[in-house]
């Protein structure tokens, strides 16, 4: 009865060890099919071995393959920041170009104020120029 339930584990599962005890009983199968049955696990057992170290080389050369891939478009970012110009420059440049716009207008504006204040005096000058008729008294 243990021969029969060995044997249709065997058949069942796959077998990963390094030591395999079959105990059959010679009418339920011949030696020939216990050795085909080893040769065949064995075999599947080989093939399987294999199949993972092929998993894990494709995983390592996926790997290798995305790193290679960013530090490509790393070079490529860093070629691309240095021909043109830094982000800390241009923010700089920006500033200054802005410090000068408002200082332009202030210039401007300053103008502007003194020809306006010059012209405010030019009118009181041209009043005070104008004889009203009145004449000051001075007294002694």
């Amino acid at each position: 009865m243990e021969a029969l339930l060995c044997k249709k584990r065997m058949n069942d599962q796959s077998f990963y060890g390094r030591k395999l005890f079959i105990q059959y009983e010679p009418d339920l199968e011949t030696f020939e099919d216990t050795k085909e049955k080893i040769e065949w696990r064995q075999s599947r057992v080989t093939n399987r071995l294999l199949e993972l170290q092929n998993q894990d080389r494709k995983k390592e050369y996926i790997q290798q393959k995305q790193e290679e891939f960013k530090h490509e478009e790393i070079k490529e970012v860093e070629k691309i920041l240095k021909q043109s110009k830094s982000l800390k420059q241009q923010v700089y440049e920006e500033k200054q170009q802005s410090k000068l716009d408002s200082n332009k207008n202030q210039i401007f504006d300053k103008k502007r104020k003194m020809r306006d204040f010059n012209n405010k005096l030019g009118d009181s000058k041209n009043y005070s120029k104008k004889n009203t008729g009145m004449k000051k008294r001075i007294k002694i």
